[in-house]
């Protein structure tokens, strides 16, 4: 498993699997919302915690812009990212040195592993919610439309000719009723 080597101020680096601590090399890999490659040196001060510390630049791209009262302000809570840095060891590894190594990664990977399936389990979960809430919804949208369609069929007289006969009715008891009317009226004017 060879390891990409970085090389700073003539010596050889790799990349470690640890947050940085004070005194530290580090690559800084995002810096302020910009992609960038600058090599620098973890200072222990007020600032230092794991989220975010103060670091010198070492090497690469760095405007007076990025520095904060003369130093990088590295935020890992925001966007600034980073990749600690430590010493190459150039001593042949032993057998019992690959075991190790390995079982540390095989057991990184178990863990990736088990992430995985219980992330598709909670995603499979999610689905048949998700399922079941569309056929509910299916189910009431399929209510609605019946409920149209008998509203429709119970309001059909009343459109054309059930209109027509409606009106026709009306008018019917209306002229009754101004003919009933006139009839008392002049009867009653007969008589006075």
């Amino acid at each position: 498993m060879a390891e990409k080597t970085i090389l700073v101020d003539g010596e050889e680096y790799v990349r470690a699997d640890r947050g940085a601590e004070v005194g530290d090399l580090i690559r800084i890999l995002r810096y302020d919302g910009k992609i960038v490659d600058i090599c620098a040196k973890v200072l222990g001060d007020d600032y230092f915690n794991h989220e975010e510390f103060c670091a010198e630049p070492i090497s690469g791209d760095v405007s007076d812009e990025d520095f904060y009262e003369g130093k990088l302000l590295i935020n890992t809570l925001f966007s600034d990212q980073y990749a600690t840095l430590e010493p190459k060891d150039d001593t042949p590894q032993t057998d019992r040195d690959l075991i190790i190594e390995l079982a540390y990664t095989v057991s990184k990977m178990q863990r990736e592993i088990d992430e995985l399936k219980e992330s598709e389990s909670n995603n499979r979960k999610n689905l048949l919610n998700l399922r079941g809430y569309f056929l509910e919804v299916d189910d009431k949208a399929e209510m609605l439309i019946d409920d149209v369609a008998m509203l429709d069929e119970r309001t059909q007289p009343l459109t054309d000719d059930g209109a027509k006969e409606f009106a026709e009715g009306l008018s019917d008891v209306i002229e009754e009723y101004v003919n009933d009317r006139i009839t008392r009226d002049q009867i009653r004017r007969a008589y006075d």
